[in-house]
């Protein structure tokens, strides 16, 4: 697998990876920092999918991404690194539900004409998050 120590820091967003050879795919979970820079993010995001892509390995990104995929401005550009890579947002419903808001911000990406999927977002009561 492909050694992506440098790809990231603590203070814009942390990355775990784990490879099934046998299927060649790579499961990523993300969590990015709040309020980090999101432009860096976005760039070592596209680093990590770029040399993944380019060995032949299909993706899934799971994680809290702090960026709620509901708002009508998504981070286009996040959006448009995604889909050159054909992958695509499937959360379409709030996974995080606060007093005075409803938010996506953790979320599953993949290559939707790869995968037959049924994602349902549901409360496992152990936190603010549903999964």
């Amino acid at each position: 697998m492909t050694r992506f120590e440098n790809s990231y820091t603590e203070e814009h967003f942390e990355a775990s990876m784990v490879e099934l050879p046998q299927l060649k795919i790579v499961i990523i979970c993300i969590y990015r920092t709040p309020n980090s820079n999101i432009q860096v993010f976005i760039e070592n995001l596209d680093n990590i999918l770029r040399a993944l892509i380019n060995k032949k390995k299909k993706v899934i990104i799971i994680g809290d991404f702090n960026i709620n995929f509901l708002e009508k401005n998504v981070n286009l550009q996040l959006l448009s690194v995604l889909n050159s890579y054909g992958l695509h947002p499937v959360i379409d419903e709030p996974t995080r539900i606060g007093n005075d808001s409803r938010s996506a911000i953790d979320q599953i990406i993949l290559n939707k004409s790869i995968w037959d999927y049924n994602c349902t977002v549901t409360d496992t009561g152990f936190s603010d998050h549903y999964a």
